[in-house]
């Protein structure tokens, strides 16, 4: 990944788009992305 290639170890902004209208999975969801992140290295 680029940000491990340059030892990269500062913040990363992650933005989710959702329609608020439907925010049933909005839990599921973020837990999944934040899952998804600490496999790539990240926190």
């Amino acid at each position: 990944m680029a940000l491990q290639e340059i030892r990269y170890e500062g913040w990363i902004a992650i933005e989710q788009e959702r329609d608020p209208r439907n925010n049933a999975t909005t839990l599921a969801d973020i837990t999944r992305s934040r899952q998804f992140l600490k496999e790539q290295g990240f926190g």
